[in-house]
């Protein structure tokens, strides 16, 4: 995870955060980890094409499709999006993920792949991450953070949005479209 201020990529999630987490999502993949950061035994890390997140259909040890944690790269430009387009690719094969991303609601992505298809959660108060070399917490973070969840068990496929021209605004017609 990395801001324009933090250049490395690797910015780790506070352990707090993740048993926090975990506890809820019991996650059995890492999709955008590295050896040093990784919070899963089965990760990808992208040291190769089988081991690319965003090549590799997320599935558990098992084979099955799995309940995956993902706090991706936040740079270069696009790459949040990358993630989440794979995410809701892997939804469509009834994978259940999580995503620590940066909160923007003016980005395209928030509005074309959260708003219609995942439940997001806000944080209180700014995460503080680790900084990889001498894993000490980043004082004064600078950004806001959102939890983007794709459950297959109620995702909103099928529900209708509409876009109100003038306002920008997303209204949502439940039921079948």
């Amino acid at each position: 995870m990395t801001t324009p201020r933090m250049k490395d990529p690797s910015w780790r999630t506070p352990q707090g955060l993740w048993d926090q987490l975990h506890a809820e999502y019991r996650f059995d993949l890492d999709a955008a980890a590295s050896l040093d950061n990784t919070k899963r035994s089965w990760f990808f890390d992208g040291s190769t094409p089988a081991r690319d997140g965003l090549k590799s259909p997320w599935l558990a040890a098992d084979g099955h499709p799995a309940r995956v944690w993902c706090n991706p790269p936040y740079n270069p430009r696009g790459e949040v999006e990358r993630w989440l387009r794979k995410g809701l690719d892997e939804l469509s094969r009834g994978v259940f993920s999580v995503f620590l991303v940066p909160m923007s609601s003016s980005v395209g992505w928030f509005n074309d792949l959260v708003v219609p298809y995942a439940e997001w959660h806000t944080f209180r108060s700014r995460i503080a991450f680790i900084d990889p070399a001498p894993g000490h917490t980043r004082k004064n973070p600078k950004q806001d953070n959102l939890l983007v969840v794709y459950d297959p068990r109620s995702a909103r496929v099928g529900h209708a949005a509409v876009r109100n021209a003038k306002t920008g605004m997303i209204l949502w017609r439940r039921g079948p479209t």
